[in-house]
């Protein structure tokens, strides 16, 4: 695991947007992409991204440049199809990530977590202060808010391969008070994907409220593929999102809290 300070979203080139699932697989051997330069063009954007780099940055790497240009269309689609979409390449990566075990984060914290084949993760925690004014709790000291104020902390995942093929949030709005927290709403946040990958939201709810420790949950299924009529077609794995906040301590009107956020 790689400790980022911040992630910005890469809209890769057009050409990558363009894998069709309807194409025919093709075999490895005939793959005319080397899987050498894909490495090292992920490992440039990884390290980009966990630099927090402009997309414009990101898209004028020279390794970017190279790769774009070394190879056509159709043979990047084929290297994708068989060495990232594919659902061996996708239970490899559940294997690792099992692994590492569930993943826990505290308040404003990033995390980047490689795979083998070259993609990558990144699971990141944010939390403002909605209500009252920000210039009011800057001089609170970390963790600490104003009783009855309102927040919002998202908990995000964000999967990569050439592109950031799917995000997944978790949003709670809540209200810290000296005796107990109130979660206000929950939803999906910005969660998104791009073809050929699809994310499915099941649910975002409240599991625990109105008490000194709450928690929320959010239900996704990822497929690298496409739904239809709720099927899904090509390799799947679901997870879930969860926050929990607690009261640490209080100091008249204003709440200490803990934030935690776990993925997959």
């Amino acid at each position: 695991m790689v400790k980022i300070d911040g992630c910005k979203i890469l809209i890769f080139s057009v050409l990558f947007l363009a894998v069709s699932l309807l194409s025919s697989p093709v075999k490895a051997a005939e793959n005319k992409v080397a899987k050498e330069d894909y490495l090292e063009m992920m490992e440039a954007v990884k390290s980009a991204v966990s630099k927090g780099y402009s997309d414009e940055h990101i898209e004028l790497l020279p390794e970017v440049l190279k790769f774009q240009s070394k190879y056509s269309d159709d043979e990047i689609n084929e290297f994708l199809i068989n060495n990232v979409f594919d659902e061996e390449s996708e239970l490899t990566r559940d294997q690792e990530l099992a692994n590492l075990g569930e993943i826990e984060l505290e308040e404003n914290q990033n995390e980047l977590i490689e795979f083998n084949d070259g993609t990558f993760m990144v699971m990141s925690s944010e939390t403002e202060v909605l209500e009252p004014d920000t210039d009011i709790i800057q001089t609170f000291s970390t963790g600490e808010y104003q009783s009855g104020g309102l927040l919002s902390t998202t908990n995000k995942v964000e999967f990569w391969g050439a592109y950031l093929a799917a995000r997944a949030e978790l949003r709670t709005s809540f209200r810290p008070y000296t005796n107990k927290i109130t979660i206000q709403d929950v939803t999906r946040g910005n969660s998104m994907s791009r073809f050929p990958t699809t994310l499915q939201v099941h649910s975002t709810k409240v599991i625990t409220n109105n008490a000194k420790t709450v928690s929320s949950r959010g239900s996704y299924t990822r497929v690298n593929g496409i739904v239809i009529g709720g099927q899904p077609i090509g390799a799947t794995r679901s997870f879930d999102l969860k926050t929990n906040i607690s009261i640490v301590k209080t100091n008249g009107k204003r709440v200490t809290i803990r934030i935690t956020h776990t993925g997959p």
